[in-house]
């Protein structure tokens, strides 16, 4: 044990002869470094062997030596009691003091108070509970802060339940629920078939079922939870309702839902039953479209969003034909999402509405809407447009589908046509002013309705031989609300056709596009000012025709199809920069395509190994 000198000058008293001089002597300073844990460890060795302990506590009928200082010093209610008694009679200052400690397990106590001597304390899942109670009934904040640690260091798939039910009988004001509960959701599937799940109260288990990052194959697996919770006491049926009703039936697929229909669980809850029969009955009246029903309509599982293209592959390779891919950039690769339904299909236009992706197919003689539901996994085939047009921009307003102008053979009027998704059905609304083709079209931050540029045939000249060539246009129009007039808005600096127009911010830029002139410039639409300006010409879509674009995550991008042997590309695009990258490149084996980005669930994504 070693002691450390140190020497300090110390002034003495000045003599009353001022002629005298002062004298100084040096005053040693003795500093024993070890002196805290030597002192720890002969209380300890005194409490062991119960020397000069002042007082016993008793716990469960079983004692506890220890001395007053001691735990005074670490626990506020100790100081309390033992500074009270210090001020009652002779009795109560009596040399050793008997003390009942009430509602607490001996173990958790005796931890506490060795933890008291020696600063360290065990701490188990089987042991967590008592210890906080211990701590919180003694005020020992050392020991409430060592679990509060423990619970949020410790938890995993096999303690969350029990960690998440022990946060909230304490209320910890430093412990995050969001620890447990993240390992609850990403565990779903095991963790809602354990006793402890079983065991939740009722609005904890609302609180779970309602989540949109439950990681589930299927949303029967969360209906099958709460049946089985429910089912675990008869005193539980009457939080049927609001327990059921966290199931989203919409995404449950039609084999599943007339069996839970059977169900006697629902049959008793008319609630929860006329949700249900509001799925099915929604499904079979409008052919497998989207459901009326009142319930939320997110799909599962922590959503990530992806970029999604799909589109007909290479003629020599029809097995791609009409895939769905998402780019997974850490590994750089395109992962097959879903196939389309079958038939040969020329183009694909997307949309996102109320996550789900829409894709108009464009046949011979007709189109084809299909939607792809994320929370079942299975494409479903709506209502068509009535009108067969090219060079038509479909845009997502409102939560609408658009169909916008176009080339339209045996049209009176150039039609708008809206589809609206809880009716599966398509309406038509004012025409476009002009027969225009090759237009872009998006819903301004506004929430207005714009169409750019676009093509117009114009009659051929008297010299001229062949056929007319369409004239590109400059040309913004923007709808205030479906079926009023298109307004005019100030032109564009370049004409542009096959071009495309994205929002990002409180701005609306345009791409690309066939024209002589301006078309590799991007240019934004200023909202207040009302007018374009072009942000730079780096020139990387000059004369190009974009195959589409999608904004995410503060970019912008860009897809462009491949010529001949070459791979498509999908370009990055950044405005605080005004600058063009290479994102990714397209699958080889795709031609056409359409390009749009997904939430797709986590359990969706495919981990590396199992990707074909």
């Amino acid at each position: 044990m070693a002691a450390i000198a140190e020497e300090r000058p110390v002034e003495t008293e000045k003599s009353s002869n001022k002629t005298s001089s002062a004298h100084h002597k040096s005053v040693v300073l003795g500093k024993f470094s070890e002196h805290c844990s030597v002192l720890t460890a002969c209380l300890q060795a005194m409490r062991r062997e119960e020397l000069l302990c002042d007082v016993i506590l008793v716990v469960e009928g079983k004692t506890i030596p220890a001395h007053r200082v001691v735990l005074a010093a670490c626990s506020d209610y100790f100081l309390t009691v033992f500074t009270s008694e210090a001020e009652g009679t002779e009795e109560q200052r009596q040399d050793t003091t008997i003390h009942e400690v009430a509602d607490v397990n001996f173990d958790a106590v005796h931890k506490i108070v060795a933890m008291m001597y020696s600063g360290e304390i065990a701490i188990s899942p089987e042991t967590i509970e008592d210890l906080l109670n211990a701590a919180q009934v003694l005020q020992v904040a050392k020991a409430t802060d060592f679990c509060v640690q423990y619970l949020q260091t410790q938890v995993d798939k096999e303690t969350c339940l029990q960690f998440l039910s022990i946060a909230d009988k304490f209320e910890l004001p430093d412990l995050d629920r969001r620890y447990m509960l993240q390992h609850v959701h990403e565990n779903f599937s095991d963790v809602s078939k354990t006793e402890d799940f079983i065991n939740l109260d009722s609005k904890t288990v609302q609180e779970i079922l309602s989540s949109d990052r439950l990681v589930v194959s299927t949303e029967k697996e969360v209906f099958e939870a709460g049946r089985r919770w429910l089912a675990h006491d008869e005193e539980r049926y009457e939080h049927a309702e609001a327990v059921l009703g966290r199931v989203r039936f919409s995404f449950m697929s039609q084999e599943d839902l007339l069996q839970a229909v059977c169900e006697n669980v629902l049959t008793a809850n008319p609630g929860v039953m006329a949700v249900v029969q509001d799925v099915v009955e929604s499904r079979l009246h409008h052919g497998n479209g989207q459901s009326q029903s009142r319930l939320a309509e997110t799909p599962r599982g922590a959503p990530v969003r992806k970029l999604v293209i799909l589109g007909e592959g290479h003629e020599d390779i029809p097995r791609v034909y009409q895939t769905c891919r998402y780019y997974e950039q850490k590994w750089d690769e395109w992962v097959d999402l879903s196939s389309m339904p079958p038939g040969k299909v020329s183009r694909h236009a997307v949309a996102m509405v109320s996550h789900a992706l829409y894709v108009i197919t464009d046949l011979k003689d007709r189109h084809e809407l299909h939607r792809y539901d994320l929370g079942v996994k299975g494409w479903r085939q709506l209502a068509g447009p009535e009108h067969r047009r090219t060079g038509y921009a479909l845009s997502v307003w409102r939560e609408h589908l658009f169909l916008i102008a176009g080339k339209c053979p045996g049209a009176a009027a150039v039609p708008v046509e809206e589809y609206v998704p809880k009716d599966n059905e398509w309406k038509s609304i004012s025409g476009f002013p002009s027969e225009v083709f090759d237009h872009a079209a998006t819903a301004g931050p506004d929430d207005q309705l714009y169409v750019t540029g676009g093509a117009v045939a114009q009659p051929a000249g008297i010299f001229d031989s062949g056929p007319a060539k369409p004239a590109s246009k400059r040309w913004v129009y923007c709808c205030p609300g479906p079926g009023q007039p298109w307004e005019r808005e100030a032109n564009m600096n370049a004409p542009r056709a096959r071009h495309v127009m994205q929002v990002l911010g409180d701005g609306m830029y345009v791409f690309g596009g066939h024209a002589s002139k301006g078309t590799g410039d991007v240019e934004r639409f200023d909202l207040t000012s009302r007018q374009w300006s072009v942000v730079t010409k780096q020139r990387v879509l000059a004369g190009m025709s974009p195959h589409g674009a999608v904004t995410m995550d503060y970019r912008i991008y860009v897809a462009l199809k491949g010529e001949g042997d070459s791979r498509g590309v999908v370009y990055e695009y950044d405005p605080e920069t005004e600058r063009w990258d290479t994102h990714c490149r397209l699958p080889w084996d795709v031609r056409g395509f359409g390009l749009c980005s997904v939430d797709v669930p986590q359990w969706l994504l495919k981990r590396k190994g199992t990707i074909t």
